[in-house]
């Protein structure tokens, strides 16, 4: 998570994700949070790619 999806997101405890798809517009993304089992649509900006 990118600082900017840190702060929006508070309730969020994961850190890491795993891209699994595309939103319906081009800035947004479908991910899965670790210890999830479902699928969430967040802005491209909330994301900070691993190193």
């Amino acid at each position: 998570m990118s600082e900017l999806g840190k702060q929006r997101m508070t309730r969020n405890k994961a850190t890491t994700a795993k891209v699994v798809g595309f939103g319906r517009t081009d800035s947004r993304v479908r991910i899965i949070f670790d210890g999830s089992s479902y699928p969430v649509s967040i802005h491209i900006s909330y994301l900070e790619r691993d190193k």
